[in-house]
C-alpha cells in the first residue's frame, strides 16, 4: 500500500491542523493568563502518632462558590484569585489526639471581604487557645504585614457538623 504524507493533500494539512488547533483552544485555557492572579495559601499540618494533633486551615468560599478542599494530606492549599476585591470564606479545624478539654474535634468558619493584588501572596496564621477561641491572620508574604485585623470566632464541635 502507496505511503501517502499529508503534504500530497494540498487542503487536508492545513484543515487538520485548523481543526487541531481549534479542539485544544477550546478544551484547555490557562487561568487567569490575562492577570496574574493573587494565591491565598492555606496549610493542612499533622504531628505525631495516635496523641499528636491535626490542623487544617484553608480557603473554602471565593465570592459565595464553594471550592472542594484538596483532601487532608500534610502541605500547602493554595487556590489563586483574580486581583481585586473578594468575599472570601475560610474553614479552620482543630483535632487534638485523645483529649476532650475543649469539645475537639472542633471547627470556626470565617467570612471577610479582602483586596487583592495582582501577584500578591496571602498566608493563612491560625491558632486555637484554651477557652476554644479559634483567630486567624491573613498575612501578606511580601512584608510579613496583616491584611485585615484578626479575625476571631468561637469553636464548635465538628461532631455536630
Amino acid at each position: 500500500m502507496p505511503h501517502t504524507s499529508i503534504r500530497c493533500l494540498p487542503l487536508a494539512g492545513p484543515l487538520l491542523a485548523l481543526a487541531l488547533l481549534g479542539g485544544c483552544a477550546s478544551t484547555y485555557t490557562e487561568p487567569y493568563a490575562a492577570e496574574p492572579a493573587a494565591t491565598v495559601v492555606g496549610k493542612v499540618e499533622r504531628r505525631g502518632k495516635g496523641m499528636g494533633w491535626y490542623r487544617q486551615t484553608f480557603v473554602s468560599e471565593v465570592d459565595g462558590a464553594a471550592i472542594p478542599p484538596a483532601g487532608i494530606h500534610p502541605g500547602e492549599v493554595p487556590v489563586r484569585v483574580r486581583p481585586g476585591r473578594h468575599r472570601l470564606g475560610f474553614t479552620v479545624g482543630f483535632r487534638h489526639g485523645g483529649s476532650d478539654e475543649l469539645d475537639c474535634p472542633c471547627i470556626a468558619g470565617f467570612s471577610a471581604e479582602v483586596e487583592l493584588q495582582a501577584a500578591q501572596r496571602i498566608v493563612l496564621e491560625s491558632s486555637l487557645d484554651p477557652q476554644g477561641v479559634v483567630r486567624l491572620r491573613l498575612v501578606d508574604k511580601a512584608n510579613g504585614r496583616p491584611l485585615l485585623p484578626e479575625l476571631q470566632a468561637q469553636a464548635r464541635s465538628a461532631r455536630q457538623r
